[in-house]
Formats: structure tokens, C-alpha cells, sequence
């Protein structure tokens, strides 16, 4: 509130901090405009001089005169462009704890003040700027994490493959076509060169189990525990210190191998039918047909299959599925579009799709639902893959190296 004394001083205005201190002599009025209420602040009357404190605000306008002249008008003017304006004859000062001080350092206080004034209101303005600017990042970036989130919830993952290995390291000129997968190693073939190298899944300890010279040429490869095999133009081959023959040819046409407990499997794509061979110890028994008399699947195109007590078979764009000796129902997610190799184990509860050409893997259920999906932009360099659960891995063959991808949909 502004209260007027009076005061037989001269005629003066004088500044503290942001309060204004203004002094008439006779005859002089000086009026102020609030937010369009007009206030005389002070009317001097003949010899004597009225003192009159207050704080100045933003948006006030002064008026000040002789009652015989007319008023003049400053709208949002500095305190000190005010005293400038219309008393420039008089005497400026800044109270303080040892008195008045003369025009020149009070001058230079009052414009001190100011500029500190203006500093704060510009970094206000700035902090206002930036704590927007960071705020919308914020907010950006939830959405994103959030839309990440709902992604991921839903099974849909980005991700880039990381090196599990490089099997130029193993060999040189190393490049491997086919992968399989027992008892916690990998084996890798090159048929091109001849050779096949094992990897322990947990540490990556590699070594070559066949080298060239040794091996002949090899057409598939399959393993049990710590036992290797490969398929050539005489049958079915054990590979180990020596090249011993596990299972002579009785077949016409192209095949493929696999094993699973401790049997050995043929498919005769052209036959349409699956032969089982008994493991005993170190020998295999005789071909017995393993689907049923009733059952003839067309394996013209067949590509791979995998094995956990059930069978799956890829062939062409499809995946069929049998379970002893019989065909099962089984159905393709929507979002597989192309098929380009498939794995399952009795270890693993879902099953391991590639699509190759729409660079994706997915883990379905093992009647083909939907449980994720991984995509990045490498995929079309892979040739097969093999997933293990247990190591929480997806690990893919791209000839000359291995990759992974750390599961996240367990």
C-alpha cells in the first residue's frame, strides 16, 4: 500500500530494491495508472515537500505534472527512464546503510539492478524454454518406450544379431551348410570342403571333428549326444576317429537324415516314407517303415526336418507334422509368410521358424500359434538355425559364422 509523508526536503525520487520512493514540492501531482484505475499518488502543496513509498509493478503507468500544465504520460517504463523523462534537473540517489551517495553511483546501482532484473527474467523465460523443451522429450520418449512395451507384450521384437562365432577361426575358408544340435554342441558341415566342427553351446569351446582327407563327400549331417553322422552316396556314416558305415543303403533317390533317441532316422523323398533303424549300443538295427501303412505324404519338396517325439517336415512353403506314424494337425500363424528352415527338440517347448525372405524367426506353439516373432535385417544371410531354451539362444548359421539372438519371449 502506498502511504505519503511530509517532509520540508527538496523535491527528489529515490530507489530501494524494487520499491520506488517519490518526493513532490508545491504545486507538483504525480499520478498512477494500475490496471485502469488511475491514483493520485501525491499532490505538493505550496512550501512544503510530500514523500511517497511504494512498490513498483509491471504495467504501471505515471503521470506527473504542475496542476498549471499538463499532465505528461509513460506507459511501462523503467523507474529511472520515469525520473529521466520528466525531472531531469533533480537530484537522483539510492538509499543505503551510510546514507545518500551522489547522481553518478546511484546511477550506476539503479541500472545494476535492472540489468540483474532483466538477467532473472531471462533466465526464467530460458529455464520455462528448456524444462518445455525436456518435458516433450519426456513425453516422447515414454510414448516410445510405451509403444516398445506394447510391442514386446504382444511378442513382436527388434533386435540385431550378436557373433556367437566365426568359423573362418576354426578353419580357414570355412563355410558351413548345414547345422545340428545334441547333448549342449553344435556340429557344423562345409560340404564344399569336407570338414566338420564342433561348438559347446555354454562356453564356445570349437574344435574340428573332421577334417579334409578324412571325410569323403557328405550330403546331410545329423548327431546324438557325442556321436556324429553324415549321409553319402553309400548310406549313413559314423563319424569318429574312423569313418565307420552305420547304416548301408537300401534306398533309391534322394534322402535325408536325422536322430532321435538314440535311433536313426531316413526320409525318402521320392518314396514318401520315413524309415526308423533301432540303436543298440554302437550298431543300428533293420529299415522299418516308420509312418503308417495308411499314410502317404507327398516329400517331393521336402528341405528339412527336425524331431521333439513328434516330426516336422518342411516341404515347399508348408510344415507337416506326424506323431507316431501318423499325420497331426497343424497349422501355419498368419504372420509366417515364407518357410526357409525349421527346428524343434524334446528340450525346447516351442518350435523355430525362418523366414528368410521376410528377414523374421519365430517361436510358435507346436500346433503352429503364434508366440513371437524376431525380426532384423541380416536374416537373409542365414542358412539354418538351432534354439536352445536352456541357454536362452536362437543361434543362426550364416556359412562363415554363427549368431545369436537372446530369447525374450520365455
Amino acid at each position: 500500500m502506498l502511504k505519503a509523508t511530509a517532509t520540508s526536503d527538496p523535491s527528489f525520487f529515490t530507489f530501494d530494491g524494487v520499491r520506488i520512493s517519490i518526493r513532490v514540492a508545491g504545486g507538483e501531482e504525480v499520478k498512477i495508472n494500475r490496471g485502469g484505475r488511475i491514483t493520485t499518488l501525491a499532490t505538493g502543496r505550496t512550501g512544503e515537500t510530500l514523500n511517497v513509498k511504494g512498490e513498483v509493478k509491471t504495467g504501471d503507468v505515471f503521470t506527473v505534472g504542475i496542476k498549471t500544465v499538463s499532465f505528461y504520460e509513460v506507459a511501462k517504463i523503467s523507474p529511472l527512464e520515469f525520473l529521466k523523462k520528466f525531472v531531469p534537473d533533480r537530484k537522483i540517489v539510492v538509499k543505503n546503510e551510510v546514507g545518500f551517495e551522489e547522481n553518478s553511483k546511484s546511477k550506476k546501482t539503479t541500472f545494476s539492478v535492472g540489468i540483474i532484473l532483466l538477467a532473472i527474467l531471462v533466465v526464467s523465460v530460458g529455464f520455462g524454454v528448456r524444462q518445455k523443451s525436456v518435458k516433450e522429450r519426456e513425453e516422447e520418449t515414454a510414448r516410445s518406450e510405451q509403444e516398445k512395451t506394447d510391442r514386446e507384450t504382444a511378442g513382436f521384437f527388434e533386435t540385431f544379431p550378436e557373433l556367437f562365432l566365426d568359423l573362418t577361426l576354426l578353419s580357414s575358408g570355412f563355410k558351413g551348410d548345414i547345422v545340428s544340435t545334441s547333448g549342449g554342441n553344435l556340429y557344423v558341415l562345409d560340404k564344399n570342403s569336407k570338414k566338420i566342427v564342433s561348438i559347446e553351446i555354454a562356453n564356445k569351446k570349437s574344435g574340428v571333428v573332421a577334417g579334409q582327407g578324412k571325410l569323403g563327400e557328405a550330403f546331410d549331417l545329423a548327431s546324438y549326444e557325442n556321436r556324429v553322422f553324415v549321409l553319402d552316396a553309400e548310406g549313413v556314416k559314423e563319424v569318429d576317429e574312423d569313418i565307420k558305415t552305420a547304416v548301408e543303403k537300401d534306398w533309391e533317390g534322394e534322402v535325408l537324415i536325422q536322430t532321435f533317441a538314440g535311433n536313426l532316422y531316413v526320409l525318402d523323398k521320392s518314396a514318401g516314407a520315413i524309415y526308423r533303424f533301432a540303436g543298440s549300443d554302437d550298431t543300428f538295427g533293420s529299415r522299418q517303415n516308420w509312418l503308417a501303412a495308411s499314410t502317404k505324404p507327398d516329400f517331393t519338396d521336402a528341405k528339412s526336418w527336425t524331431f521333439d517325439g513328434a516330426i516336422y517336415v518342411l516341404t515347399g512353403s508348408k510344415i507337416l507334422k506326424f506323431s507316431q506314424g501318423s499325420p497331426q494337425t497343424f497349422s501355419l500363424a498368419g504372420e509366417v509368410l515364407s518357410v526357409g528352415a525349421v527346428y524343434a527338440d524334446e528340450e525346447n517347448q516351442f518350435l523355430y521358424v525362418l523366414d528368410k525372405e521376410n528377414g523374421k524367426v519365430f517361436a510358435l506353439e507346436k500346433d503352429g500359434k503364434f508366440k513371437a516373432q524376431y525380426s532384423f535385417e541380416t536374416i537373409k544371410e542365414v542358412v539354418s538355425l538351432i534354439a536352445s531354451e536352456s541357454e536362452g539362444k536362437i543361434i543362426l548359421l550364416t556359412g562363415e559364422k554363427l549368431l545369436s539372438i537372446e530369447m525374450k519371449h520365455l
